[in-house]
């Protein structure tokens, strides 16, 4: 009995370290190294590139605004309003008086003062358009009032009301002044047609002709025209 106990504990201590060393390792297989590591960090993404801003066109930036300037000579008061980028009103208003002499009279002061206007409509219409320029097309209607004091054929004094009504169509250009610092002032420039009436018709025998070809001052006249003006906004 004895002899069977001892050979019990002999197995016991024989087992034990060998359960003990199975047991550890089993623990140390179950630690988790990996933590130990440095995190993983993802690389930045890069950032969209950010396009650039299209620059405003002139066409853009007079939008919705007025321009006060010179078109027309015989309406030299101007104002230039652009309703949106495409289409413009124009409008211009011109008087002046006059001391002229009757031509049928005597005396040296027999004068006579008239008093003459004029009225310029126009529609620019923007063709295409860049930062500092802006090509238009504008079809205009000028409407000119002259009191005429003259001679008849027959010797008799004549006194009308002379007026002469003006169809054009243009092509121009209207160029700002951005680069020197003044970005709503502008000059422009344009060439065209236009096509004169006279009311009423001259009798046969005056001095003008009922017909001409030389000058949109005529009675109904076909001429290439240039203008220049200027206009700044506000």
């Amino acid at each position: 009995m004895r002899r069977l106990a001892l050979m019990s504990c002999v197995c016991v201590l024989l087992l034990a370290p060998a359960t003990g060393w199975s047991q550890g390792d089993e623990e140390l297989d179950a630690i988790d190294y990996s933590a130990d590591e440095p995190a993983k960090v993802p690389a930045p993404r890069p950032a969209p590139r950010a396009e650039p801003e299209a620059e405003q066109t002139a066409a853009e930036r007079v939008s919705g605004r007025v321009g006060l300037g010179f078109h027309s000579t015989e309406a030299p008061l101007g104002v230039r309003y652009w309703l949106s980028d495409l289409v413009a009103f124009d409008f211009g208003f011109g008087m002046w008086l006059d001391e002229r002499d009757n031509p049928v009279s005597s005396k040296a002061d027999d004068t006579h003062v008239t008093c003459d206007f004029a009225f310029d409509l126009g529609a620019p219409i923007a063709l295409t358009s860049y930062p500092n320029l802006i090509l238009f097309a504008r079809p205009g209607l000028q409407i000119v009032r002259e009191y005429d004091i003259g001679e008849r054929k027959n010797g008799d004094a004549k006194h009308d009301d002379d007026v002469k009504l003006e169809l054009s169509a243009q092509l121009g250009a209207e160029i700002f002044l951005g680069a020197l610092g003044f970005p709503n002032v502008s000059f422009q420039g344009g060439v065209g047609v236009a096509f004169a009436w006279f009311w009423p018709e001259d009798e046969e025998g005056d001095s003008d002709p009922n017909f001409s070809m030389e000058s949109i001052k005529s009675d109904l006249g076909i001429v290439v025209n240039a203008r220049l003006g200027f206009h700044i906004y506000f």
